[in-house]
């Protein structure tokens, strides 16, 4: 299947350094011989927010208490809060309070990440600032009381958010100069040290993976990842889980080996139904067999070039509603790409391009996954595909073109 966008339809209007334009985006069916079979069906409405410098983190979050999912878009110099209107496809801007961000660093496999959430549980999302420490207490219009900074936490490294203790206070999770550590929430926005691990560097994430109502750390191993100067990740071949032992602390690791690493990002899902969440990589499965037990990683696609800039999942969803969810997936190198896998009834994702859906293709800038949620209320999973902008260092680092930062919202047409 192919993406390609058609009968543009431009509205332009200056929201102070956004430009907003409507877009259709059609997906052409292709068969086995990739020969094309019948008219475009429209699948994706595409509408798209133009940014006036390079995106620094995306966050999705219900930032006006309306049930409706909005975006707040960090850069450079600021953070502002798109918020959605809903099927009228309609976004108003509201603006945080005078905030100057830090410019964006170049980090291989580490991006600044940026978390919504809760943290003095008043009922209002909150933003925390990532690789800033910073956080900004949301109102519940979409605007932020004046940022101010965490004392006593790692200066940078966020990388998650989770229950750790089981009080459902939400917690800060922290990868940084090796190791990985903990901030248990005290429910007002504050928070207190906890579990440290130092498994190296890399990359962590928070799920409860053995169901007992904790959060757990997945740790995605990466040698010289924080370097800026580094032509390429030295990618590890391990993937190190440490199980929450209910009080903020961390039991033994288990070790998982992967053959190939090559990925960017991990993404956790239950792909094969069982109730136990999956380990995801760029090419390879680690299925949850539960018990804190995992069967050895099973391949979903080849594994070419080691040196070539890594890979990653960036989701899981079912994009047609026939209950076969889609594995998200993106490359990084001179021919970025974004698909969307079919999941096999093994919880393999199939690399068979009729399988699934091809968003982009061979572009020279830097486009992600943004996020996955429900825009405009009609029950359908809808994506979010930012370009960050031109590169980072190290992807499209020696491209001469600088193209414009955007945001690209596809509402979800698939018949169903």
């Amino acid at each position: 299947m192919s993406i390609h966008y058609s009968g543009m339809r431009w509205h332009s209007g200056i929201w102070l350094f956004f430009m907003v334009v409507h877009a259709h985006a059609c997906v052409e069916y292709v068969n086995a011989d990739h020969r094309w079979m019948g008219e475009p069906i429209c699948e994706f409405e595409g509408r798209q927010v133009w940014i006036g410098s390079p995106i620094v983190a995306l966050t999705l979050g219900d930032f006006n208490g309306d049930g409706r999912p909005d975006l707040a878009v960090r850069t450079a110099d600021e953070v502002r809060v798109l918020l959605n209107s809903g099927g009228t496809l309609a976004w108003s801007i509201a603006t945080a309070t005078g905030f100057r961000a830090e410019p964006r660093r170049s980090l291989i496999c580490c991006d600044p990440i940026d978390v919504a959430a809760d943290f003095n549980r008043d009922g209002k999302l909150d933003l925390m600032l990532g690789e800033r420490n910073v956080m900004l207490i949301g109102l519940g219009d979409g605007n932020f009381l004046a940022p101010h900074s965490l004392s006593g936490h790692p200066p940078s490294g966020l990388t998650g958010i989770g229950d750790f203790d089981g009080d459902r206070n939400v917690d800060l999770l922290y990868s940084l100069n090796g190791a990985v550590a903990v901030r248990l929430g005290n429910g007002d926005g504050t928070f207190r040290p906890a579990g440290v691990v130092r498994p190296g560097e890399g990359k962590a994430y928070a799920a409860d993976l053995d169901g007992d109502g904790y959060s757990d750390v997945v740790h995605l191993s990466c040698i010289e990842c924080q370097s800026a100067s580094a032509s390429a990740p030295n990618w590890g071949r391990t993937v190190n889980v440490f199980f929450a032992d209910g009080r903020g602390e961390f039991l033994e690791p288990v070790n998982l080996a992967v053959p190939a690493m090559w990925s960017r990002d991990l993404a956790i899902d239950d792909l094969n139904n069982d109730g136990w969440p999956d380990i995801i990589s760029s090419a390879y499965v680690l299925f949850n067999k539960g018990s804190r037990m995992f069967e050895e990683a099973r391949q979903y696609r080849p594994v070419f070039d080691l040196d070539q800039p890594p890979l990653g999942p960036a989701g899981v969803t079912d994009l047609d509603g026939d209950g076969v969810r889609e594995l998200l997936w993106y490359e990084t190198s001179d021919g970025r790409t974004t698909v969307a896998l079919r999941v096999g009834a093994d919880g393999l994702p199939s690399f068979r391009l009729k399988d699934g859906f091809l968003f982009h293709a061979w572009e020279v800038v830097d486009r992600r996954f943004g996020g996955i949620a429900d825009f405009d209320g009609d029950g359908r999973p809808d994506l979010i595909i930012a370009v960050f902008g031109p590169g980072d260092g190290h992807v499209l680092g020696n491209v001469p073109l600088r193209p414009e930062a955007s945001i690209s919202i596809l509402f979800n047409r698939i018949p169903r």
